[in-house]
């Protein structure tokens, strides 16, 4: 078989990375991983993010509400009129959302909800599951639609600064939580249905590491939801159906998992990072859960 040389950096770094990470365990990520409830505003819940200001944002799949929490109180402050799903906070303090109707952008301080413009070949896309933002004001953003295990036509799109939309590829088994690594340069995807996690070369990534191949493997549950890279490099994803958050290395080895007590409702959808501490939403029964960390995780 040959390889490239650019392909044989790309592995050669990964396999310096597996050795660099050999022997962690899961509480050098979170000591006793401890998870402490801290709101129950009732609905799926999904999407949570975090503002300069420290309030937590996270968005309701079936009431189409989008939602801020302070202390232990939900304050719903506006409604899509559709199906929300994922959300990030913009440096200019908007809140993008993914949206069964589209790109979403809400503004805090007016209370404005609109849509973004975001097409494709003529095709207005709709149906969009979750996104991730780049370093250079770029947003990933995973469309489903139909696909499922059987059916591998799920599509991962790239919207540039200037606002030009890119396919990455329509090849997926319902493509689902994304992220970006701290880099710039790859591209994590949760391929829900199929459970594993996908690594893509990012749009523009100049490093040796040009391959596209499977990060790593889920087990239980029903399969990875929503992700984040925190800034030391790890990998954590929400595991839907099993009550848990799988962390990764950098290399796609598992170190644990973070599990929710027994009274937690199964479905972790997804997480966020600030202050130290790992925020989970599970959508059982509306729930937001935090777990504190031995990291520098900041956001």
């Amino acid at each position: 078989m040959r390889i490239s040389r650019m392909a044989t950096a790309g592995l050669l770094s990964l396999l310096i990375s597996a050795q660099a990470w050999a022997g962690s365990s899961i509480s050098s990520v979170c000591g006793a991983c401890r998870a402490v409830k801290i709101a129950t505003c009732g609905g799926f819940l999904e999407g949570p993010s975090f503002d300069s200001q420290g309030s937590l944002w996270v968005v309701d799949v079936t009431g189409g509400r989008i939602l801020q929490i302070a202390a232990d109180q939900c304050e719903e402050r506006t409604k899509t009129g559709s199906h929300p799903n994922g959300s990030l906070v913009t440096k200019d303090g908007n809140i993008l959302i993914a949206d069964l109707n589209g790109l979403l952008s809400f503004d805090p301080r007016s209370g404005t909800l609109s849509a973004l413009d975001l097409n494709f070949g003529g095709e207005k896309l709709t149906g969009l599951n979750d996104l991730a933002a780049d370093n250079r004001g770029g947003l990933y953003f995973t469309i489903p639609g139909m696909s499922s295990a059987l059916r591998a036509e799920g599509r991962l799109f790239y919207r540039g600064p200037e606002g030009r939309v890119h396919l990455i590829s329509d090849k997926f088994s319902f493509p689902n939580g994304v992220a970006v690594s701290g880099d710039g340069e790859t591209v994590l995807l949760a391929d829900f249905a199929a459970k594993r996690i996908l690594s893509l070369p990012a749009i523009g990534a100049k490093g040796p590491n040009q391959l596209a191949y499977v990060f790593s493997a889920t087990q239980g549950g029903i399969g990875p939801d929503g992700m984040k890279i925190d800034p030391d490099g790890r990998l954590f994803v929400a595991n839907l159906g099993a009550k848990e958050v799988l962390v990764f290395d950098r290399a796609g080895t598992q170190i644990g998992a973070i599990a929710l007590p027994e009274e937690a409702g199964p479905l972790v959808t997804n997480i966020a990072f600030h202050d130290r501490a790992l925020y989970i939403t599970e959508a059982a029964k509306g729930e937001v859960w935090k777990v504190a960390l031995v990291t520098k995780s900041t956001h």
